[in-house]
């Protein structure tokens, strides 16, 4: 039997390998995204310490809403005129989903 899992919608916006910091907490500390855990309800990126190596004792779970986005590593679509990148996202394209979300957010923070 095989059961193919919903994508959640915080996956969208971040993904490993992206950098992220929790002023709230933390300061101006960065964080490297290991991996996305939780569900629709409590969604959960697990971090770990920017230059540090990484351990089970160095690991952090940040709730998705009090996480903000510093800088991602893969970012195709960067370069993209937003008329393109408009297009792409209606015919579904989820990489293009991601890049007008990063583009919005920079905008209002």
């Amino acid at each position: 039997m095989n059961v193919k899992q919903k994508r959640l919608k915080f996956q969208d916006f971040f993904r490993p390998g992206d950098i992220v910091k929790n002023e709230s907490v933390w300061g101006k500390r960065f964080f490297v995204v290991d991996h996305l855990s939780g569900n629709s309800y409590c969604p959960i990126v697990v971090v770990h310490p920017c230059g540090e190596r990484l351990t089970a004792a160095s690991l952090c779970n940040f709730m998705v809403e009090d996480t903000e986005l510093v800088r991602a590593k893969r970012r195709p679509l960067q370069k993209i005129n937003i008329r393109l990148l408009l297009k792409l996202y209606s015919k579904g394209n989820r990489e293009a989903k991601r890049e007008f979300l990063i583009r919005n957010y920079k905008k209002y923070v």
